[in-house]
Protein backbone atom coordinates (compact mmCIF):
# COMPACT_ATOMS: atom_id res chain seq x y z
CA UNK A 1 0.00 0.00 0.00
CA UNK A 2 1.32 3.46 -0.69
CA UNK A 3 0.12 6.22 0.92
CA UNK A 4 1.23 9.97 1.14
CA UNK A 5 0.64 12.97 -0.49
CA UNK A 6 0.97 12.06 -4.08
CA UNK A 7 -0.05 15.99 -5.65
CA UNK A 8 3.19 16.98 -3.62
CA UNK A 9 5.32 13.76 -5.27
CA UNK A 10 5.37 11.97 -1.72
CA UNK A 11 5.27 7.98 -2.52
CA UNK A 12 5.26 6.15 0.79
CA UNK A 13 5.18 2.31 1.08
CA UNK A 14 2.94 0.80 3.92
CA UNK A 15 3.13 -2.93 5.06
CA UNK A 16 0.57 -4.31 7.74
CA UNK A 17 1.20 -6.95 9.38
CA UNK A 18 4.65 -7.72 8.93
CA UNK A 19 6.05 -11.17 9.49
CA UNK A 20 9.03 -12.09 7.93
CA UNK A 21 8.17 -12.89 4.30
CA UNK A 22 8.31 -9.42 3.97
CA UNK A 23 11.89 -9.00 4.91
CA UNK A 24 14.11 -8.04 2.16
CA UNK A 25 15.10 -5.13 -0.29
CA UNK A 26 12.67 -2.68 -1.70
CA UNK A 27 13.52 -0.48 -4.82
CA UNK A 28 11.43 3.00 -5.39
CA UNK A 29 12.16 4.70 -8.94
CA UNK A 30 11.19 8.86 -9.25
CA UNK A 31 11.43 10.64 -12.10
CA UNK A 32 12.07 14.29 -11.83
CA UNK A 33 13.76 16.84 -14.12
CA UNK A 34 13.68 14.53 -16.89
CA UNK A 35 15.78 12.59 -14.97
CA UNK A 36 15.00 8.84 -13.33
CA UNK A 37 16.13 8.37 -9.62
CA UNK A 38 16.80 4.83 -8.12
CA UNK A 39 16.40 4.25 -4.39
CA UNK A 40 17.00 0.83 -2.74
CA UNK A 41 15.91 -0.43 0.76
CA UNK A 42 16.67 -3.25 2.69
CA UNK A 43 14.04 -4.28 5.04
CA UNK A 44 15.21 -6.19 8.42
CA UNK A 45 12.44 -7.19 10.76
CA UNK A 46 13.78 -6.61 14.24
CA UNK A 47 13.79 -9.75 16.48
CA UNK A 48 14.43 -10.46 20.52
CA UNK A 49 17.08 -13.21 21.43
CA UNK A 50 15.97 -16.97 21.91
CA UNK A 51 16.78 -20.16 22.61
CA UNK A 52 18.95 -19.40 25.76
CA UNK A 53 21.35 -22.50 26.19
CA UNK A 54 24.31 -24.01 28.25
CA UNK A 55 26.64 -26.68 28.40
CA UNK A 56 25.21 -28.00 32.11
CA UNK A 57 23.23 -31.61 31.47
CA UNK A 58 19.83 -31.20 33.18
CA UNK A 59 20.94 -28.05 34.54
CA UNK A 60 24.64 -29.88 36.02
CA UNK A 61 28.15 -29.07 35.27
CA UNK A 62 30.61 -31.68 36.03
CA UNK A 63 34.34 -30.91 37.04
CA UNK A 64 37.50 -32.36 38.58
CA UNK A 65 38.85 -30.81 41.62
CA UNK A 66 42.64 -28.69 40.83
CA UNK A 67 41.59 -29.34 36.49
CA UNK A 68 40.27 -26.75 34.59
CA UNK A 69 36.58 -26.56 33.55
CA UNK A 70 34.37 -24.36 31.59
CA UNK A 71 31.04 -23.10 31.57
CA UNK A 72 29.36 -22.01 28.56
CA UNK A 73 26.34 -19.81 27.86
CA UNK A 74 25.07 -19.29 24.24
CA UNK A 75 21.65 -17.71 22.80
CA UNK A 76 20.08 -17.21 19.32
CA UNK A 77 20.78 -13.41 18.85
CA UNK A 78 17.99 -10.78 18.01
CA UNK A 79 18.14 -8.01 15.34
CA UNK A 80 19.80 -5.88 15.53
CA UNK A 81 22.43 -8.25 17.00
CA UNK A 82 24.75 -5.70 18.45
CA UNK A 83 21.11 -4.60 21.22
CA UNK A 84 21.80 -8.11 22.76
CA UNK A 85 24.06 -8.38 26.37
CA UNK A 86 25.03 -11.32 27.59
CA UNK A 87 26.04 -12.09 31.08
CA UNK A 88 27.12 -14.88 33.78
CA UNK A 89 26.94 -13.95 37.54
CA UNK A 90 28.55 -15.99 40.39
CA UNK A 91 26.57 -15.34 44.10
CA UNK A 92 24.95 -12.70 42.05
CA UNK A 93 28.08 -10.92 41.10
CA UNK A 94 28.52 -10.55 37.27
CA UNK A 95 31.99 -12.33 36.51
CA UNK A 96 32.11 -12.47 32.60
CA UNK A 97 29.68 -10.55 30.06
CA UNK A 98 29.68 -10.11 25.92
CA UNK A 99 27.54 -9.20 23.41
CA UNK A 100 28.50 -12.61 21.21
CA UNK A 101 26.32 -14.39 21.42
CA UNK A 102 28.27 -17.37 23.50
CA UNK A 103 29.86 -16.97 26.12
CA UNK A 104 32.95 -19.44 27.68
CA UNK A 105 33.79 -19.01 31.29
CA UNK A 106 37.38 -21.26 32.11
CA UNK A 107 38.26 -21.59 36.23
CA UNK A 108 39.91 -24.14 37.90
CA UNK A 109 37.14 -25.53 41.07
CA UNK A 110 38.10 -26.74 44.01
CA UNK A 111 36.17 -29.06 46.81
CA UNK A 112 34.42 -26.20 48.15
CA UNK A 113 33.08 -25.21 45.22
CA UNK A 114 31.02 -28.25 44.89
CA UNK A 115 27.35 -27.63 45.03
CA UNK A 116 27.61 -23.78 43.86
CA UNK A 117 25.62 -21.98 41.33
CA UNK A 118 25.94 -19.98 38.07
CA UNK A 119 23.77 -18.04 36.06
CA UNK A 120 23.27 -16.72 32.72
CA UNK A 121 21.23 -13.88 31.59
CA UNK A 122 20.32 -12.18 28.19
CA UNK A 123 18.82 -9.13 27.81
CA UNK A 124 17.75 -7.25 25.37
CA UNK A 125 14.68 -4.00 24.75
CA UNK A 126 12.35 -6.28 22.59
CA UNK A 127 12.45 -8.64 25.70
CA UNK A 128 9.34 -8.53 28.61
CA UNK A 129 11.90 -9.61 30.99
CA UNK A 130 15.65 -11.30 30.64
CA UNK A 131 16.49 -14.86 29.52
CA UNK A 132 17.76 -17.23 32.55
CA UNK A 133 19.80 -20.26 33.02
CA UNK A 134 20.94 -21.34 36.07
CA UNK A 135 23.75 -23.84 36.18
CA UNK A 136 25.14 -26.02 39.48
CA UNK A 137 28.38 -27.58 39.65
CA UNK A 138 29.39 -30.62 41.01
CA UNK A 139 33.21 -31.24 41.86
CA UNK A 140 34.27 -34.32 42.18
CA UNK A 141 37.83 -34.93 44.01
CA UNK A 142 39.69 -38.03 45.49
CA UNK A 143 39.26 -38.72 49.36
CA UNK A 144 40.42 -36.57 52.07
CA UNK A 145 41.43 -38.26 55.46
CA UNK A 146 41.19 -36.93 58.84
CA UNK A 147 40.51 -38.57 62.21
CA UNK A 148 38.45 -38.03 65.43
CA UNK A 149 41.44 -36.78 67.05
CA UNK A 150 43.20 -33.65 66.29
CA UNK A 151 46.50 -34.83 66.58
CA UNK A 152 49.65 -35.86 65.13
CA UNK A 153 51.36 -37.80 67.91
CA UNK A 154 48.99 -39.40 70.65
CA UNK A 155 50.59 -40.83 74.21
CA UNK A 156 48.51 -43.76 75.62
CA UNK A 157 48.88 -46.24 78.96
CA UNK A 158 49.33 -49.53 78.54
CA UNK A 159 46.37 -51.64 79.18
CA UNK A 160 44.46 -48.94 78.34
CA UNK A 161 41.42 -48.95 75.78
CA UNK A 162 42.77 -47.48 72.50
CA UNK A 163 40.14 -45.85 69.73
CA UNK A 164 40.52 -43.94 66.47
CA UNK A 165 38.45 -43.61 64.24
CA UNK A 166 39.55 -42.46 60.43
CA UNK A 167 36.75 -40.14 58.26
CA UNK A 168 37.01 -40.23 54.66
CA UNK A 169 35.27 -36.69 52.47
CA UNK A 170 35.47 -37.50 48.60
CA UNK A 171 33.07 -37.39 45.45
CA UNK A 172 32.66 -39.91 44.44
CA UNK A 173 31.84 -41.55 48.38
CA UNK A 174 35.28 -43.94 49.36
CA UNK A 175 34.94 -47.37 47.80
CA UNK A 176 37.40 -48.81 49.78
CA UNK A 177 39.23 -47.60 53.62
CA UNK A 178 41.82 -49.63 55.53
CA UNK A 179 44.34 -48.98 58.49
CA UNK A 180 48.20 -49.43 58.17
CA UNK A 181 49.90 -50.21 61.54
CA UNK A 182 54.14 -49.83 60.64
CA UNK A 183 53.54 -50.43 56.85
CA UNK A 184 51.43 -54.00 57.64
CA UNK A 185 47.38 -53.78 56.98
CA UNK A 186 45.47 -54.60 59.87
CA UNK A 187 41.89 -53.97 58.89
CA UNK A 188 40.54 -53.42 55.62
CA UNK A 189 36.63 -52.35 54.62
CA UNK A 190 35.55 -52.78 51.02
CA UNK A 191 32.35 -51.07 50.54
CA UNK A 192 30.92 -47.52 50.38
CA UNK A 193 31.87 -45.85 53.41
CA UNK A 194 32.93 -42.40 55.33
CA UNK A 195 34.75 -43.90 58.19
CA UNK A 196 36.74 -46.46 59.99
CA UNK A 197 37.33 -46.74 63.25
CA UNK A 198 40.37 -48.48 64.63
CA UNK A 199 39.55 -49.96 68.23
CA UNK A 200 42.45 -52.00 70.72
CA UNK A 201 40.98 -52.94 74.06
CA UNK A 202 44.24 -53.52 75.50
CA UNK A 203 47.03 -51.57 74.28
CA UNK A 204 50.24 -53.30 74.87
CA UNK A 205 54.12 -52.25 74.12
CA UNK A 206 54.10 -53.76 70.37
CA UNK A 207 51.23 -51.60 69.40
CA UNK A 208 53.12 -48.80 70.00
CA UNK A 209 54.55 -47.22 66.10
CA UNK A 210 52.38 -45.52 63.14
CA UNK A 211 49.34 -46.07 62.00
CA UNK A 212 48.32 -45.19 58.57
CA UNK A 213 44.88 -44.63 57.04
CA UNK A 214 44.12 -45.09 53.29
CA UNK A 215 41.21 -44.21 51.91
CA UNK A 216 40.10 -45.11 47.78
CA UNK A 217 37.91 -43.94 45.13
CA UNK A 218 37.52 -43.58 41.41
CA UNK A 219 39.23 -40.27 41.29
CA UNK A 220 42.58 -41.38 43.88
CA UNK A 221 44.14 -42.02 47.09
CA UNK A 222 43.88 -40.43 50.20
CA UNK A 223 45.81 -40.86 53.25
CA UNK A 224 46.90 -39.80 57.13
CA UNK A 225 49.33 -40.66 59.44
CA UNK A 226 49.15 -40.87 63.12
CA UNK A 227 52.13 -42.12 65.97
CA UNK A 228 50.98 -43.92 68.91
CA UNK A 229 53.54 -43.41 71.70
CA UNK A 230 52.36 -46.63 74.64
CA UNK A 231 53.79 -45.33 77.79
CA UNK A 232 54.26 -47.99 80.81
CA UNK A 233 51.44 -48.56 83.15
CA UNK A 234 53.20 -48.53 86.09
CA UNK A 235 53.85 -45.31 87.01
CA UNK A 236 50.27 -44.32 86.20
CA UNK A 237 49.33 -47.45 88.69
CA UNK A 238 51.92 -46.11 91.61
CA UNK A 239 50.56 -42.47 91.11
CA UNK A 240 46.86 -43.82 91.41
CA UNK A 241 47.82 -46.22 94.17
CA UNK A 242 49.44 -43.31 95.54
CA UNK A 243 46.51 -41.01 95.49
CA UNK A 244 44.05 -43.84 96.76
CA UNK A 245 45.66 -44.33 99.54
CA UNK A 246 46.12 -40.32 100.43
CA UNK A 247 42.37 -40.23 100.06
CA UNK A 248 40.99 -43.41 101.81
CA UNK A 249 43.41 -42.23 104.57
CA UNK A 250 42.01 -38.61 104.99
CA UNK A 251 38.26 -40.13 104.49
CA UNK A 252 39.73 -42.40 107.62
CA UNK A 253 40.77 -39.38 109.57
CA UNK A 254 37.55 -37.30 108.41
CA UNK A 255 35.26 -40.69 110.09
CA UNK A 256 36.99 -41.03 113.25
CA UNK A 257 36.86 -37.24 114.11
CA UNK A 258 33.74 -37.21 113.66
CA UNK A 259 32.61 -40.04 115.29
CA UNK A 260 34.96 -39.18 118.52
CA UNK A 261 33.03 -36.01 118.48
CA UNK A 262 29.70 -37.53 118.39
CA UNK A 263 30.65 -39.81 121.51
CA UNK A 264 32.10 -36.46 123.14
CA UNK A 265 28.88 -35.27 122.63
CA UNK A 266 26.65 -37.72 123.74
CA UNK A 267 28.65 -38.66 126.89
CA UNK A 268 28.35 -34.85 128.06
CA UNK A 269 24.67 -35.62 127.50
CA UNK A 270 24.56 -38.33 129.39
CA UNK A 271 26.91 -36.86 132.16
CA UNK A 272 24.32 -33.79 132.36
CA UNK A 273 20.88 -35.38 132.30
CA UNK A 274 22.92 -37.58 135.18
CA UNK A 275 23.64 -34.89 137.25
CA UNK A 276 20.31 -33.18 136.81
CA UNK A 277 18.22 -36.76 138.40
CA UNK A 278 20.84 -36.78 140.81
CA UNK A 279 20.24 -33.01 141.95
CA UNK A 280 16.64 -33.35 142.23
CA UNK A 281 16.38 -36.12 144.59
CA UNK A 282 16.71 -34.97 148.15
CA UNK A 283 18.33 -38.79 149.28
CA UNK A 284 21.40 -40.19 147.22
CA UNK A 285 21.44 -44.08 147.10
CA UNK A 286 24.48 -45.94 146.93
CA UNK A 287 24.61 -49.72 146.68
CA UNK A 288 27.37 -51.33 147.68
CA UNK A 289 27.87 -55.32 145.34
CA UNK A 290 28.69 -56.77 149.38
CA UNK A 291 25.40 -56.25 150.19
CA UNK A 292 22.84 -58.91 150.91
CA UNK A 293 20.43 -60.05 148.27
CA UNK A 294 17.34 -59.59 150.59
CA UNK A 295 17.58 -55.92 149.83
CA UNK A 296 17.12 -56.67 145.85
CA UNK A 297 14.75 -59.09 146.74
CA UNK A 298 13.11 -56.37 149.00
CA UNK A 299 13.42 -53.68 146.15
CA UNK A 300 11.63 -55.71 143.46
CA UNK A 301 9.28 -57.45 145.86
CA UNK A 302 8.34 -54.02 146.74
CA UNK A 303 8.13 -52.68 143.09
CA UNK A 304 5.24 -55.64 142.85
CA UNK A 305 3.85 -54.71 145.78
CA UNK A 306 3.60 -50.89 145.17
CA UNK A 307 1.71 -51.97 141.45
CA UNK A 308 -0.48 -54.38 143.53
CA UNK A 309 -1.82 -51.94 145.69
CA UNK A 310 -0.56 -53.23 148.89
CA UNK A 311 1.90 -49.73 149.55
CA UNK A 312 0.06 -47.33 150.95
CA UNK A 313 0.95 -43.71 149.51
CA UNK A 314 1.40 -41.26 152.71
CA UNK A 315 3.01 -38.37 150.82
CA UNK A 316 4.54 -36.72 148.66
CA UNK A 317 7.81 -35.51 149.12
CA UNK A 318 9.20 -33.30 145.88
CA UNK A 319 6.27 -31.58 144.55
CA UNK A 320 7.99 -28.56 144.35
CA UNK A 321 10.57 -29.42 141.47
CA UNK A 322 9.37 -28.62 138.37
CA UNK A 323 9.98 -32.03 136.37
CA UNK A 324 8.19 -34.73 135.20
CA UNK A 325 7.24 -36.09 138.47
CA UNK A 326 3.69 -37.48 139.41
CA UNK A 327 2.06 -36.72 142.62
CA UNK A 328 0.51 -39.26 143.61
CA UNK A 329 -0.30 -37.68 147.67
CA UNK A 330 -3.60 -38.89 148.55
CA UNK A 331 -3.81 -41.67 145.74
CA UNK A 332 -2.89 -45.06 145.45
CA UNK A 333 0.15 -46.08 143.63
CA UNK A 334 -1.78 -47.96 141.13
CA UNK A 335 -4.34 -45.42 140.19
CA UNK A 336 -1.89 -42.90 140.43
CA UNK A 337 1.11 -44.67 137.99
CA UNK A 338 -0.04 -48.36 137.37
CA UNK A 339 -3.58 -47.03 135.60
CA UNK A 340 -1.77 -44.73 133.47
CA UNK A 341 1.37 -46.00 132.41
CA UNK A 342 0.34 -49.77 133.06
CA UNK A 343 2.06 -52.32 134.84
CA UNK A 344 5.00 -52.05 132.57
CA UNK A 345 5.62 -49.13 132.97
CA UNK A 346 7.24 -49.54 136.40
CA UNK A 347 10.85 -50.76 135.60
CA UNK A 348 12.25 -50.69 139.24
CA UNK A 349 11.59 -49.32 142.61
CA UNK A 350 14.53 -47.96 145.04
CA UNK A 351 13.58 -47.91 148.97
CA UNK A 352 15.45 -46.42 151.70
CA UNK A 353 15.03 -48.02 155.35
CA UNK A 354 15.16 -45.73 157.95
CA UNK A 355 15.01 -46.97 162.13
CA UNK A 356 12.18 -46.99 163.59
CA UNK A 357 8.78 -46.36 162.07
CA UNK A 358 7.83 -48.28 158.95
CA UNK A 359 7.71 -44.97 156.78
CA UNK A 360 10.66 -45.47 154.14
CA UNK A 361 11.69 -43.45 151.18
CA UNK A 362 10.71 -44.84 147.92
CA UNK A 363 11.65 -44.07 144.38
CA UNK A 364 9.67 -45.86 141.26
CA UNK A 365 11.37 -45.44 138.13
CA UNK A 366 9.22 -45.87 134.81
CA UNK A 367 9.77 -45.68 131.23
CA UNK A 368 9.98 -42.82 129.09
CA UNK A 369 11.78 -40.85 131.59
CA UNK A 370 9.21 -40.63 134.34
CA UNK A 371 10.19 -41.12 138.01
CA UNK A 372 7.94 -41.19 140.86
CA UNK A 373 8.98 -40.22 144.34
CA UNK A 374 6.90 -40.58 147.59
CA UNK A 375 7.20 -42.24 151.23
CA UNK A 376 5.18 -45.46 151.54
CA UNK A 377 4.48 -47.83 154.50
CA UNK A 378 5.68 -50.48 153.77
CA UNK A 379 3.81 -53.87 154.99
CA UNK A 380 5.48 -55.77 157.41
CA UNK A 381 4.55 -59.44 156.10
CA UNK A 382 6.00 -57.89 153.24
CA UNK A 383 8.86 -57.07 154.42
CA UNK A 384 9.46 -60.10 156.72
CA UNK A 385 8.95 -62.32 154.06
CA UNK A 386 12.01 -60.63 151.77
CA UNK A 387 14.24 -60.32 154.62
CA UNK A 388 13.58 -63.83 155.74
CA UNK A 389 15.04 -64.62 152.25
Amino acid sequence: MVVGDLSDGEYNLKIINLTQTEEGYYKCYAHKGGNLFEFIYFLKIKEPPKQLATNGNNGMVVGNENEAMNITCNVKRGVPENETQMSLYFKEKIINKTLADMLIHTFVPRKVNDGDTFKCVVRNLLLESPLEEKIRLKVLYRPSVTFDKNEYNISVYEGTYFSITCLSDSNPVTTEILWEANGKMIDKQIQPSKHLPLNIANIQQKHEGNYTCVAINGLGIGKKSIYVTVLCCQVQKKNETTNATVIVMISVISVVTIFIGVIIVLAKDKLIKRRQESSLSNTELDYDNRDDLAVDNQMYQSRDDFADNETTVQRHIGAEVQDNRTDLSGRSATSGCVNQQGNSALNYAELIFTPGPPESRCVVHGRDSITIYADVVIPVTSVAVHLDE
